[in-house]
């Protein structure tokens, strides 16, 4: 992973500019030192001599100001890189678990899905994934991860948009750093323009203010410098200039505060749209977004031009100077309420397609982080089978890979405590909804049919509705049970009603895998109850522990039949709970 990101060249450069930017930063400080004390003393000593020095240094002050602006820009671009690359190493070496973005806001009233199989929440797939900074582009990868169902068409234009950019670390590396512009500012970008509701529009009359008083100033200028007129007329027109645009921005003090917020969320946008519109994209998703970026540049360099505008007004000095001159409040107006007739619709399409891309690259890192993966083929016949499966937060180096077929029909998982029966319906249900969501899974071949996808794994009790454990998964089973022939689904238990005592939960879970054995549904259920798996038309399977003194071993692999051991009093011995 460090050499496939370039990590060490990225770092190097870093380094080698930040001891320029140090030299230049060091050099301008001296030319500054250099200017002052020339001023101060030239007045008594030297006067000629050090006027020379002052003005020398003052312009090489100014040199240095533009030099060292222009290579920090370079420096933080590495700096920017070395940061990204390194939590692409963090997800290699598991750090990733000390992201603080882990969607965990996604998990109120959410399908059981979500918290059974850690799609969101601490230690999630999403907080692994996650490359989002802006609330939209967070929203765009929730759905993604939410089981959501392509045609097959629609499927493979995903795979290709996805295959594609987890093949241009260049341009994921740049927009990162682009997008790092909006870190940590919680911005919903396609939810901003909820502001300019109830906007008022400049009417032509202000913009027309604006030109006759800024022609007057300078032509009162003009004749003053002639000597045609006093210069206290200039100056008379400079302050009544610079009164009607501070008049101006009082009576419109609510649309220029909008104006404010618009431009400061937005001015971001456009460094990106020129990065996305000068890459080559070969795949028909990333050529479409490029098209409607292309349309976007525009609506960007205008945003860029009013911000500029902004910047001046918003300055103390140059405010008072543009004002008194210019009435620029007033051409202000008069051009953000062009933009929003001409620019921003857009703008608003190309701010949706960055939050797609935010997603899209997001979920192109399972492609980039693991060698163990492919791009997964959705089937019309009900059926799941792929080689060399991992669950994709375990870690590749340690994860057991394991395979397996099924068509329709109940699977029943059964063996001793610890030995991966819980984590191995993780590994199924996380990589379909992978699948699901256009990216990469992680084994060499896997293939599936769409699933809406049930869970009964992790059940807790509800104080304030009243409702117990059991009672929890009863209605679980419930919605399982519901939804039988309305469509595909895959099912996932882990121990069928244990919460409940040895004859109810025997009798209720054959009741339920009859129920749920049907042409259009795949059950995988673990349980320690062996007599389940004597039920006709189910699949057994099993996990197997090795002893080696006292020690007990797993290898973490799914066979065939059911198993023929426990390891529960030897757990309960060791621990000391019972006697030998």
């Amino acid at each position: 992973m460090r050499d496939k990101l370039k990590y060490d060249q990225y770092k190097e450069l870093e380094q080698k500019y930040h001891k320029i930017v140090s030299s230049i930063a060091n050099v301008r400080l001296i030319m500054f030192i250099v200017m002052i004390v020339s001023f101060i003393f030239k007045y008594y000593y030297f006067h000629t001599f050090l006027s020379i020095i002052f003005g020398g240094s003052l312009v090489l002050f100014v040199f240095f100001v533009l030099i060292h602006d222009k290579y920090y820009k370079i420096y933080h671009y590495y700096l920017q890189c070395c940061i990204i690359i390194e939590t692409y190493l963090d997800r290699e070496s598991g750090n990733w678990k000390n992201f603080l973005d882990s969607g965990s806001d996604f998990l109120e009233n959410c399908p059981y899905y979500y918290r059974d199989l850690d799609i969101f929440g601490d230690y999630s797939l999403f907080q692994y994934l996650t490359i989002c900074k802006t609330l939209g582009g967070r929203e765009k990868l929730r759905d993604r991860l939410s089981n959501i169902k392509f045609s097959s068409h629609q499927l493979k234009e995903e795979q290709d948009a996805i295959s594609e950019l987890t093949n241009q670390i260049g341009f994921i590396m740049d927009f990162n750093v682009l997008l790092s512009f909006y870190d940590g500012k919680k911005i919903h970008l396609s939810k901003e323009f909820s502001l300019l509701k109830g906007y008022k529009t400049s009417v032509k009359r202000d913009f027309i203010i604006g030109i006759i008083c800024s022609v007057l100033c300078f032509i009162l200028l003009l004749l003053s410098l002639t000597g045609m007129v006093s210069i206290r007329y200039f100056y008379g027109m400079f302050l009544f200039n610079f009164m009607i645009s501070v008049m101006y921005t009082y009576i419109f003090h609510d649309e220029f505060s909008k104006l404010d917020k618009f431009i400061n969320s937005y001015k971001g946008v456009n460094p990106i749209f020129k990065k996305i519109t000068s890459f080559s994209f070969c795949s028909s998703k990333m050529k479409k977004i490029q098209k409607e970026m292309e349309k976007g540049v525009g609506s960007g360099l205008y945003l860029n031009k009013l911000d500029a505008i902004n910047s001046l007004r918003n300055n103390i000095i140059s405010s008072f100077l543009f004002n008194g001159f210019f009435c620029i409040n007033l051409f202000l107006m008069h051009e953000f309420c062009l933009f929003l007739k001409q620019d921003l619709d857009e703008l608003k399409r190309g701010i949706i397609d960055i939050e797609e891309l935010e997603a899209m690259i997001s979920l192109a890192n399972i492609g980039i982080c693991f060698e163990n993966k492919c791009m997964p083929v959705l089937t019309d016949k009900v059926g799941i089978c792929f080689d060399f499966l991992i669950h994709p937060l375990l870690g590749e180096k340690v994860c057991v890979p394991n395979s397996f077929e099924s068509d329709s029909g109940v699977n029943i998982i059964t063996g001793s405590n610890m030995g991966g029966k819980t984590s191995f319906l993780r590994t199924i249900g996380m990589n379909i909804i992978l699948m699901n969501s256009g990216t990469y899974v992680c084994a060499k071949k896997f293939s599936a049919s769409y699933f809406k996808i049930f869970t009964s794994m992790r059940v807790f009790d509800d104080i304030e509705r009243g409702i117990s454990t059991f009672y929890g998964e009863l209605l679980r089973i419930k919605d399982m049970v519901s939804y039988v022939n309305k469509g595909n689904m895959l099912v996932l238990i882990d121990e069928i009603f244990k919460g409940t005592n040895y004859q109810d939960r025997i009798y209720g879970a054959k009741e339920v895998i009859k129920s749920l054995n049907t042409d259009k549904t795949i059950v995988m259920l673990t349980t320690h109850d062996f007599e389940l798996c004597e039920e006709n038309n189910v699949h057994n399977y099993h996990v197997k522990e090795v002893y080696e003194g006292d020690k007990i071993l797993f290898d973490y692999k799914i066979r065939d039949g059911k198993c023929d051991s426990t390891n529960a009093r030897y757990l309960m011995t060791k621990l000391g709970i019972i006697k030998k």
